[in-house]
């Protein structure tokens, strides 16, 4: 009996952690953001450009990260214009792909 008491022990010391690692877990959305504000914030358009256009490769949705005038100042400063539509329709393949 202690044997079953040893392991339900075990058991509950697994689960506590790994709610805990949830807990501790961030999104990647989360990390391109704070990527994507730090080389606005330093004038590194193009970095910022990619990380963008990397989060939509990877169906991440811009409008939940980021804010819109961050995205709209890193286009601007990069000369690309900012297709509203395309941005509906990222934001609708993105959580389409949620589901996936």
């Amino acid at each position: 009996e202690s044997y079953n008491i040893l392991k339900k022990a075990k058991s509950a010391d697994r689960d506590s952690r790994m709610e805990n690692e949830i807990e501790l877990s961030i999104r990647v959305g989360d990390v391109y953001a704070l990527l994507v504000e730090f080389y606005t914030s330093q004038q590194d358009h193009e970095r910022a450009y990619n990380l963008i256009e990397n989060m939509r490769d990877k169906n991440i949705v811009l409008d939940y990260y980021l804010d819109k005038s961050l995205v709209e100042t890193v286009f601007t400063q990069m000369g690309i214009p900012l297709d509203d539509k395309q941005e509906d329709e990222d934001a609708i393949g993105e959580d389409i792909g949620e589901y996936n």
